[in-house]
């Protein structure tokens, strides 16, 4: 997503605090007195903590530029037009890094941010071999590049840490992206940047998950302004088709508040990011610079304490499994065991039986939760219940979508599965006599096992409650125009989920949306199902219908079923009738 830094000259320019006539200090550009040099170089230890470096021998320590590309946090490089970029100011007597960080995909924020702070601090550490004055540096960023960039000149005393921040186009506010782009009416590469922000944040924001709002926060650059930050110089297009000036207005409200100096310049057109820098503008981004590195540098003070959340938001969605947990009273001699089927933490399981002679049918209990949270103990009452009428029950935890992106989670439940087998004779159960129960995302799951190769392998049987059983669909119905909270949640956890914006021109990223419905993998043999919606759930019965009909038509038998009322997950268990009628589909099944 990120674009060149080659742009078209300009119609109009509009500018604030910035001087028109420039004198370029140290030649003109494609007059080199000196060939340039140039040099990759790690610094760290992951394959995207390096950096290019470009630099001109010079007699006396030269100030320097750091460039950060733009990508919506999971794409981009270093190369490229921004390699064209680094030589021109490197031209102007500056020593230039264009430096690759770790993407969304390879870690959570703040990862990306402590990638920038390592790669000054490497800067820093070897200013000698680049001729460079360590306490002249300036940050230029792009886009999503510009957020990692505000965000270094911000982060405890960003004045200590760069002299100065250019944002071109920055994503100022990852939230402010998140709410921009709501609908599928909004521009696609919108709509991508704020899915990738979920992505960034690893969450879903909501006030009532401390953590992850504080995470979101965090992202804000506006939330850590303070006197001592970097003076910043954003640049943005009149009609930016991607980030909307709000980010910069915003931000440079915030640092002007506190008494730092911020150059804003709002140009005519609808470039974006790296097509912002031309014949026009460059010259004044490198004057900016001249002026900023030629002060004293600040003194350095202490990293600030943790942001506050900037913005309200709605409550988080109820636990929908929570009515569950009291319609199944504790029966007795019932024996209760925790196991691991795997080296994660989540890779555990529950199991729930009462002695008996006879080897039994298992029942597999998946709880539900967006693949964000839950947990086996929500569905401890329904275990032990399904225990007391001869099963023996194993509610299962599995890898969260923060933990692992599809199909880990898929993966969980086949371990489980086998695990389970393999200890038959532990827990007194027929292993050919395996059954599953599946709420919400818990479902997803469960419709999973039984599609996933020949289904009817790993369980003779699955009933699924509200299963969202395309995540796909669930994304579509949380973009369109009058979703509600609970369907935006699951959007934003299907993305992360996923680990990308759904988009036709990824193939990649296709096929993991693909790979992870459930009716993608029907085919004969697979295990026959029971799938359950209610007419007003936010996973609505298309999920389910449409499995059905993937499933007929390869001749295996599956009922979907639809009641009254707004129930969702475990909670259509208090439609009366339904416990026993899905008791006894499993029984027939089992």
């Amino acid at each position: 997503m990120d674009l060149s830094a080659r742009g078209r000259p300009m119609k109009r320019v509009v500018t604030t605090l910035l001087v028109a006539v420039i004198v370029l200090a140290g030649g003109t550009v494609g007059a080199r007195a000196a060939e340039i040099q140039q040099g990759t170089y790690a610094y760290g230890t992951h394959q995207r903590q390096v950096l290019d470096a470009y630099w001109h021998a010079a007699s006396t320590p030269q100030a320097g530029l750091i460039l950060v590309h733009g990508g919506a946090w999971n794409g981009g490089g270093r190369g490229g037009g921004w390699a064209e970029t680094a030589r021109w100011y490197a031209d102007q007597k500056l020593a230039v890094f264009s430096i690759d960080h770790r993407f969304n995909t390879d870690v959570v924020w703040p990862g990306p941010r402590d990638d920038v702070l390592a790669a000054i601090r490497w800067i820093k550490a070897e200013a000698a071999r680049f001729d460079l004055d360590p306490d002249k540096l300036v940050i230029m960023g792009s886009q999503a590049g510009g957020q990692l960039a505000t965000a270094a000149g911000t982060y405890g005393a960003g004045g200590s840490t760069v002299r100065g921040v250019i944002g071109l186009s920055a994503i100022a506010s990852p939230y402010r992206s998140w709410g921009g782009a709501p609908h599928d009416t909004s521009p696609a590469l919108r709509r991508k940047i704020r899915d990738n922000a979920v992505i960034l944040a690893r969450c879903h924001p909501v006030e009532s998950d401390q953590p992850c709002w504080s995470r979101w926060a965090d992202t804000v650059t506006k939330s850590r302004a303070s006197a001592d930050d970097a003076p910043m110089y954003l640049l943005t297009a009149e009609h930016d088709p991607y980030v909307s000036a709000g980010h910069a207005d915003d931000l440079a409200a915030a640092l002007q508040a506190a008494g730092v100096s911020v150059t804003t310049e709002t140009v005519a057109g609808s470039q974006s990011g790296g097509h912002l820098l031309t014949d026009v503008t460059k010259p004044k981004t490198l004057a900016w610079i001249r002026a900023r590195t030629s002060s004293p540098p600040p003194a350095e003070k202490p990293v600030g304490d943790p942001p506050s959340p900037v913005r309200k938001h709605p409550a988080t969605i109820p636990d929908v499994d929570a009515p569950v947990r009291r319609l199944f009273p504790r029966p007795v001699a019932t024996v209760e065991t925790t196991h691991a089927y795997g080296e994660h933490p989540r890779q555990q399981l529950d199991a729930y039986y009462q002695s008996g002679p006879e080897p039994r049918p298992a029942l597999i209990v998946v709880h539900g939760g967006h693949w964000y949270e839950g947990d086996k103990q929500d569905w401890a009452g329904t275990s032990r219940w399904f225990a007391g009428q001869g099963y023996a029950v194993f509610s299962v935890d599995y890898r969260l979508n923060t933990d692992a992106p599809w199909p880990a989670q898929r993966d969980d439940l086949d371990s489980a599965i086998a695990w389970i087998r393999q200890n038959a004779a532990a827990f007194n159960i027929d292993p050919g006599r395996i059954v599953m129960l599946g709420s919400s995302a818990g479902g997803h799951l469960a419709t999973m096992a039984g599609t996933h190769g020949k289904g009817s392998d790993l369980v003779r049987g699955v009933v699924a409650l509200s299963p969202v059983a395309d995540p796909g669909l669930g994304y579509a119905a949380g973009q369109a125009a009058g979703a509600t909270a609970a369907q935006v949640k699951l959007r934003d956890n299907a993305t992360l989920l996923a680990r990308c914006s759904p988009a036709p021109d990824s193939a990649s990223c296709s096929g993991q949306w693909s790979d992870a419905a459930a009716r993608s993998h029907a085919g004969e043999g697979d295990s026959p199902m029971y799938l359950v919606h209610s007419q007003q759930d936010f996973v609505p019965p298309a999920h389910s219908t449409q499995l059905c009909s993937a499933l007929t038509q390869v001749r295996v038998s599956c009922t979907a079923e639809t009641t009254a009322g707004s129930y969702h997950g475990g909670a259509l268990f208090q439609v009366p009738g339904l416990r026993d009628r899905v008791l006894g589909w499993l029984r027939a099944h089992d």
